[in-house]
């Protein structure tokens, strides 16, 4: 614990003792500020110098001289920065900034905040502060590492992080781990996604396509945000007007090209009435919109197309690239998190339950890639998230909703989610894991706590840009099935189901 010492009143009437202690006061003052002048000149020798040139000229040859010079010094650094701006703010304004932002922002107050957050420790007599180790003042971010103290671990900061960012005054704080014994600060004082982002109408040629890295939106530190369409399924809450129309048709619009060329067909469920894929009825390649048994029909169909894959690659092949004969069915599914509440048939309940299981489990490999939106992500559904590897959460009304979609440590990583404004739809946090085995809930759990979270927004999809991706990118042919070569295979989908259960007439479907 930090005591401020206690203050010490000077004898009164003591005139000759104040007088010397203000002169030894303001002498050391003097000689501080002395040595920060020479510090500061063999800091920036390009300003240094060239004053220190115009004093010795004026010395030598008398004050008009000098004069002069000093103009001719302030003139050159005028036509260098209207000249030269990358340069000048490399060498002269950017690094003044830097030094500047490093004193006032940390060097000034670390001890104080360090002790006011309870990250300080005593040790006998002397009190124990986390020093800094290196500073990076960044235009969005700056990076400060930190070594930790001993008995200190990476959670410990992580639980500090909201209290850390008001004391820093900055807009986002994250806390990474860097090295053993050290803990990295990445403070965002520069919010760059307060304003919508409007999406890119750039059509680019399908073979520039990337489906592991499509770009969807930005992160706050000005980077894309990207998704990994092929080899993983993504699952995105957030409440009503949050923004996730926009992150689906961002991810639809991206992949654009390869569904014109016909390597990529989408199919939706949204039982809603299609009050969200409206727009698209005609355009996606399979389309359920109310709660008949339209979405129960589809997911089959998904089932048996990736259960055919499965047989062929088996034996071959690791996973199935997307082509115009074997095309990635990008299957989006709208209130993923409690679909089977709109169906009142117990049995037809436990058939979608039992197909979101089986492609989710075995969809990455064979080019079913599910994305799925939550309205309301503390349903009793969500059990299926651990098998969403990427996740994000947009605006939510509640602190628990955040952990719901992210994790239940998800808000000491930086995921405030509940804390978005009504005024950004769009903006989300994201976060990846590795994909979880269903069935080892520990080592989900694990992965859960190491995976990164990413402040982002999505690209702000209007009404006229979601005609203009329909337009653009037109399917060539409705999806019937791959086109390969071999004999057809026949899947027999209620033996995968149900092999493991009593069917629903009593009978073991076990061999």
């Amino acid at each position: 614990m930090v005591r401020s010492s206690d203050y010490q009143k000077r004898p009164p009437n003591d005139t000759f003792g104040e007088f010397s202690i203000m002169v030894v006061e303001l002498l050391g003052k003097l000689g501080v500020g002395l040595l920060l002048a020479v510090w500061w000149s063999v800091l920036f020798p390009m300003l240094s110098l060239p004053v220190a040139g115009a004093v010795a000229l004026g010395w030598w040859q008398g004050w008009p001289y000098g004069a002069a010079a000093g103009a001719g010094v302030v003139l050159g650094w005028a036509v260098w920065r209207m000249r030269w701006p990358a340069s000048f703010e490399r060498w002269v304004t950017g690094r003044m900034r830097q030094r500047y932002w490093r004193w006032y922002r940390y060097n000034r107050r670390w001890r104080s905040v360090m002790a006011l957050q309870g990250l300080t420790a005593q040790l006998d007599e002397r009190v124990l502060t986390p020093p800094v180790v290196s500073i990076r003042v960044g235009r969005i971010v700056d990076v400060v590492d930190v070594a930790m103290l001993d008995g200190q671990e990476v959670e410990t900061w992580e639980r500090h992080a909201e209290k850390l960012r008001h004391s820093f005054r900055a807009i986002g704080l994250r806390v990474r781990h860097s090295e053993s014994g050290r803990v990295r600060l990445e403070v965002i004082h520069t919010d760059i996604l307060r304003k919508p982002i409007p999406l890119p109408r750039v059509v680019v040629d399908a073979r520039t396509v990337d489906l592991e890295a499509v770009t969807v939106g930005t992160t706050q530190l000005a980077q894309p945000w990207q998704l990994e369409l092929l080899g993983t399924h993504f699952l995105c809450g957030g409440a009503t007007g949050a923004g996730k129309g926009s992150v689906a048709w961002s991810a639809i619009a991206a992949v654009g090209p390869l569904i014109a060329e016909g390597s990529v067909v989408v199919w939706v469920i949204d039982p809603k009435g299609g009050a969200e894929f409206g727009f698209g009825m005609g355009w996606f390649d399979r389309f359920a919109y109310d709660n008949t048994t339209g979405a129960l029909e589809l997911l089959r169909e998904a089932a048996r197309v990736l259960l055919a894959r499965m047989a062929r690659i088996r034996g071959k092949a690791r996973k199935v690239y997307p082509t115009p004969e074997e095309p990635m069915i990008l299957l989006i599914i709208d209130e993923a998190a409690s679909l089977t509440e709109y169906y009142a048939d117990k049995k037809v309940k436990d058939e979608i339950e039992r197909l979101l299981g089986l492609i989710l489990t075995m969809g990455r490999a064979a080019a079913v890639v599910v994305h799925g939106y939550a309205q309301d992500p503390s349903k009793e559904v969500i059990r299926l998230r651990q098998l969403f590897p990427v996740r994000a959460a947009l605006r939510v009304r509640e602190k628990t909703q955040v952990g719901m979609v992210l994790g239940d440590s998800a808000r000491e990583r930086g995921g405030l989610a509940d804390l978005i404004s009504l005024k950004t739809p769009g903006v989300g946090y994201v976060q990846i894991t590795p994909a979880a085995d269903p069935g080892d809930d520990e080592r989900s759990e694990a992965e859960e706590q190491r995976a990164d979270i990413e402040r982002v927004r999505a690209f702000h999809v209007t009404d006229d840009d979601i005609r203009w991706i329909i337009n653009t990118y037109r399917p060539p042919r409705r999806y019937h099935g791959d086109q390969v070569p071999g004999e057809p295979v026949v899947i027999d989908l209620d033996e995968h189901l149900y092999s493991d259960n009593p069917d629903r007439n009593g009978k073991s479907r076990n061999r």
